[in-house]
């Protein structure tokens, strides 16, 4: 990992070819089309720290071992108290200042939640 908490659009790191995928079948998980891990924040500022980190090795193992390419969003509880603790992680964490902690707060994501 070139630098803590790189998220997929700044990697610079190429992705392992493991022989057992056969790219052929493979339309998500690339450069190009990333696969999605959903982030849902709740609580403090150490619970997103620990899910926002939880995530970021996610997504490093599966580039790294697996060649999957994959993006982190992050979706914020619907309480008030969420916006106290981002203030708290972005005022001690400068990586994370340009993360978006609402990207994950769509409707489209609520409805494949419920199913």
């Amino acid at each position: 990992v070139e630098s803590p908490m790189e998220t997929s659009d700044n990697s610079t790191a190429e992705a392992a070819s493991p022989s057992s995928l056969n790219a052929s079948h493979i339309i998500y998980g690339t450069k190009e089309n990333p696969v999605t891990i959903m982030t849902e924040l709740q609580g403090e500022m150490a619970n997103h720290l620990s899910k926002i980190a939880s995530a970021e090795w996610i997504r490093l193992q599966l580039r790294d071992k697996y060649g999957i390419y994959a993006k982190v969003q992050l979706k914020h509880q619907e309480n008030p108290k969420w916006v106290g603790a981002r203030k708290a992680v972005i005022e001690c964490f400068s990586k994370l200042r340009d993360w978006d902690f609402s990207a994950g707060n769509r409707p489209e994501y609520d409805e494949r939640l419920k199913q």
